[in-house]
């Protein structure tokens, strides 16, 4: 009798410092449960935490990845718009007087936002001190 007591006792003590019974738990703990540490129901809950964490952790890995290849291919894009504007300028500066005035035309016409129109402008006319001056 004394030993049931006593298994008693450390099983409602055990459950009492885990804060809830967990099904079949308490039942199967013996005299040696004060050995055992007691389970609270939040590390039951860890391995999702974890998955959710992981899940976290490669989604932000993900968008570094994106971002890194973004970089990429702006930087390679504003290659080519380099390159593709050191050609018009070098096609404006070796062209004649009809060639040029083609291509302010072609600019008023495909530059549609203003800014882009004042830069060309201001393009076209530094071109033309660049060769009137040399």
């Amino acid at each position: 009798m004394n030993s049931e007591l006593q298994n008693e006792t450390i099983v409602s003590a055990s459950t009492e410092q885990v804060g809830g019974i967990i099904p079949g738990v308490a039942s199967r703990q013996s005299t040696n449960a004060a050995h055992v540490p007691p389970v609270a129901m939040e590390d039951f809950a860890a391995p999702g935490k974890r998955r959710r964490a992981r899940i976290e952790k490669m989604k932000a890995k993900l968008q570094r990845d994106i971002a890194r290849d973004n970089i990429a291919t702006r930087k390679e894009r504003n290659g080519q718009l380099f390159v593709w504007g050191a050609m018009v300028e070098g096609i404006y500066r070796d062209g004649n007087v009809h060639e040029r005035e083609q291509l302010r035309q072609w600019a008023k016409r495909k530059l549609t936002d203003h800014r882009h129109l004042k830069r060309a402008e201001i393009g076209f006319a530094r071109i033309e001190d660049e060769t009137e001056n040399v």
